[in-house]
């Protein structure tokens, strides 16, 4: 930046910072931000400061902006903000000390679940673990107890189990090779937990209470599940009771999380169960979680809705996960079900699906593909049906799904339909990229992998500091080519 002033830099605007962030300008980030003053009074450049000493690696300032982040007073979303580049690669006692920089920040709602993810980053590190154990366990000396719940999966033998599936791995030249390395050992990584998976189990928490996020605990103030939000003091006298249920509660509302994390646990429960069970739901819940357990042929009356808050006698906590969904025969039968349901609805409406799709995003505001139009003007040609899941019935997207041989998408939450994808399905996923995103990333070949889909992904770098990216037509249409000729 130019000198103002004699050798005195103009103080950095946090616009700037950010364009030069996008631009992966990171020397430059760093002299904007040399002026800790600066920081102080705009905090939110101490995570960009963080991201540049990484990509840099330059340790020598990335440990002084640690110490300068933990030692500043910021609003604690702030402060939770500038931990993330430290996470995303694996920094855990930089991010703690950063964290803990505040003594008060401790009872903020968003601590616990902050300071979890933190400890699940610090599995290298049994020290930093021991240590914020330790601390949790001071601010929260309370626990609550699971039972073994008398609810347990049937093992229906109707459902037969599902081969592996396959992961391939290509990208542009301009992406960085090293995301290829580390989708590859994502892959190796579930291969070694899931050679014997552990099949879904059931607990139970009794007299707790839940709100409309998912957030459990307790009438003396135990917490079982944070998700960051208040939990108010409450009695049960003070709220809806409910007796006996399956928990269907939520703090994210996208379809991934309904479709692969949440409605798996239903297939405990079945359509006119007369044990009195009930699943609890949000009442103001999107359309897409009432829509899929109609299509499970669940009745009205065993669903229970809340408002804000209420108080469960026996609250059944199932816990399914990738490794769960191996156990198809057990974790599958709803799912078939579903797809069963849809077929008879598609056969009454004369609907056929299409061998070859393409799951568009062309109409999300995140992550937007700037040339995706092009991309399916090229997909098109080659047979594909360009679809808009949002504009879709449930029904549909199942239908679709199971009917069709190849599936292309990027990256986006309409791929978690491919629950409903048949074992041999070929799926291409066109994947943005960038430092710290894998967790999230790399969803898709996992789950292609636990339900025995042939999945490749394309890789495009995303810059960070931006949602937007492109695809390479050019490298990608003659890969693309060579699946389809497979």
């Amino acid at each position: 930046m130019p000198a103002c002033c004699g050798d005195e830099m103009p103080k950095p605007i946090l616009k700037d910072v950010l364009t030069l962030a996008s631009k992966s300008l990171w020397q430059d980030v760093i002299s904007a931000t040399d002026n800790v003053s600066d920081l102080v009074k705009q905090p939110r450049l101490f995570g960009l400061r963080l991201e540049a000493s990484i990509a840099l690696a330059d340790e020598e300032k990335l440990r002084s902006t640690c110490a300068d982040a933990a030692a500043t007073s910021m609003p604690p979303q702030i402060r939770y903000a500038t931990l993330r580049p430290l996470m995303k690669v694996g920094r855990g006692s930089d991010a703690w000390q950063i964290l803990m920089g505040d003594s008060s920040i401790v009872s903020d709602p968003g601590f616990l679940p902050q300071a979890h993810r933190v400890a699940k980053g610090a599995k290298a590190d049994r020290g930093l673990k021991t240590k914020i154990t330790s601390t949790l366990r001071n601010l929260h000396p309370r626990t609550v107890r699971p039972h073994r719940s008398k609810l347990q999966f049937a093992n229906n033998k109707s459902s037969s189990g599902r081969p592996l599936g396959s992961v391939t791995c290509l990208a542009s030249t301009a992406t960085d090779q090293k995301h290829l390395v580390a989708l590859n050992q994502s892959y190796n990584d579930l291969l070694h937990r899931i050679a014997q998976p552990r099949p879904p189990r059931v607990r139970e928490f009794h007299d707790v209470f839940v709100d409309r996020y998912g957030q459990i605990w307790a009438e003396d103030g135990a917490i079982v599940r944070s998700y960051g939000k208040p939990m108010p003091s409450l009695k049960r006298s003070d709220c809806q009771v409910v007796d006996y249920a399956v928990n269907g509660l939520m703090a994210t509302r996208g379809i991934y999380h309904w479709l692969i994390d949440r409605m798996p646990h239903f297939g405990i429960v079945s359509p006119g169960d007369t044990t009195g069970v009930k699943i609890i739901m949000w009442e103001g819940g999107p359309r897409f979680e009432r829509e899929s357990l109609d299509m499970a042929g669940f009745e009205h009356d065993q669903i229970v809705t809340i408002s804000e808050f209420a108080f469960i006698k026996r609250l059944v906590v199932p816990d399914v996960g990738f490794a769960g969904l191996r156990h198809w025969a057990v974790s599958g039968e709803m799912f078939e079900r579903m797809s069963e349901r849809a077929f008879a609805i598609a056969e009454r409406e004369g609907f056929r699906g299409s061998k070859r799709i393409y799951v568009s995003r062309r109409d999300s505001v995140r992550r937007p593909l700037d040339n995706e139009l092009e991309l399916e003007a090229l997909l098109e040609q080659r047979g594909f049906s360009n679809l808009l899941f949002a504009e879709m019935p449930m029904w549909q997207k199942i239908v679709v799904c199971s009917t069709a041989t190849h599936v292309i998408g990027p990256h986006g939450a309409g791929l978690a339909h491919l629950i409903y994808s048949k074992p041999g399905t070929k799926v291409l996923e066109v994947l943005p990229i960038m430092d710290g995103s894998y967790a999230l990333r790399f969803i898709y070949s996992r789950l292609s992998t636990v339900l025995g889909l042939d999945y490749q992904a394309w890789l495009e770098p995303q810059l960070p500091q931006t949602d937007r990216w492109r695809v390479d037509l050019a490298e990608f249409t003659p890969v693309l080519d060579r699946w389809l000729a497979e």
